[in-house]
C-alpha cells in the first residue's frame, strides 16, 4: 500500500481515500498512519458525542493528523447556521 500511495503522489496533486467508519475495522486505522491528514465525516444525528470524541481520539493514537470533521446529512429543520441581511444568525450548537 505504501509503494502504491507513492505511486499516485508522484502522478497526482491530490489523492483522497475513503475508508470504512473508523471504529468498524481497522482499514481506518491502518490507512490513516499512511497518508498526509483524515478528515472525520460524521452523519448528523447518527452517534452520540462520546462516539465521535472516541473516534478522534483513535486516530489520533495511531499518529493520524486529523485535519477537520464534516458533519453531513444535516436537515435543515434542525436549525444550524444560516445568513439573514445584514447580520448573522446562530441557532443550535453543533454535534461536534
Amino acid at each position: 500500500m505504501k509503494e502504491f500511495l507513492r505511486l499516485l503522489r508522484a502522478r497526482f496533486d491530490m489523492v483522497l481515500l475513503d475508508s470504512p467508519p473508523v471504529m468498524a475495522v481497522a482499514d481506518a486505522s491502518i490507512l490513516s498512519s499512511l497518508v498526509d491528514g483524515v478528515i472525520l465525516v460524521v452523519r448528523s444525528g447518527l452517534y452520540p458525542r462520546k462516539v465521535i470524541k472516541d473516534a478522534r481520539e483513535h486516530l489520533e493514537a495511531t499518529g493520524a493528523r486529523l485535519l477537520g470533521v464534516v458533519l453531513n446529512d444535516i436537515s435543515s429543520k434542525d436549525g444550524g447556521y444560516y445568513v439573514r441581511y445584514p447580520s448573522r444568525y446562530y441557532k443550535k450548537e453543533s454535534a461536534v
